[in-house]
């Protein structure tokens, strides 16, 4: 690409940044606008190998983590490595997530769990964790990619319109709440 680039000089973090619908497209499209890029994917071939195209077709920085969003210890540990090796985070694209269909009556309390812990928790830890640092630099933005399913409530899918809806909504208003009210962009 010629020319300036949107993201030159950022660092963007994508959770899901593996999958080839949302997260790696989005990725590699960050990276062909300048920014070194972070992915990480409980999926480690794909990871793997996103991150080996987005390198093979922008020249950009990848940094990829084969972990589970939802292991904080990890998700530190990757934070650390990213910071260390390319800096700040400046944009957070929550991606990951996870879905268990079924009926409310049947579901059982374990998917309940796990589906609320990646969905709606381990983004809201990754937002408290790269926050700071945004306001510091009085620039960042957090992307919150939800689930159709916080629109239209499927029936077997409560538990995601729960965990998408309220993503969106209470990490943004945070976002807000923690930069004084004005609007975060690079």
């Amino acid at each position: 690409m010629s020319g300036p680039r949107e993201f030159e000089g950022r660092v963007v973090l994508v959770t899901g940044g593996g999958g080839a619908c949302i997260g790696g497209p989005t990725a590699l499209r960050f990276a062909q606008e300048g920014a070194s890029v972070v992915i990480c994917d409980l999926h480690e071939r794909r990871n793997r190998e996103m991150a080996e195209r987005i390198r093979k077709e922008t020249g950009a920085s990848v940094l990829d983590f084969h972990l589970d969003i939802a292991e904080r210890g990890k998700v530190e540990a990757m934070l650390a490595e990213t910071e260390k090796k390319l800096g700040g985070v400046d944009v957070l694209v929550c991606n990951a997530a996870e879905n268990k269909l079924g009926k409310i009556v049947s579901y059982e309390m374990r998917d309940w769990d796990r589906t609320i812990d990646v969905s709606l928790s381990a983004n809201f830890f990754l937002a408290r964790r790269v926050l700071p640092g945004m306001v510091a630099r009085k620039r960042g933005n957090i992307v919150n990619i939800s689930s159709v399913a916080g629109w239209i409530g499927n029936p077997n899918e409560k538990v995601m319109f729960l965990a998408s809806d309220r993503r969106a909504g209470f990490i943004t208003g945070e976002a807000l709440n923690v930069s004084g009210g004005w609007y975060m962009r690079p």
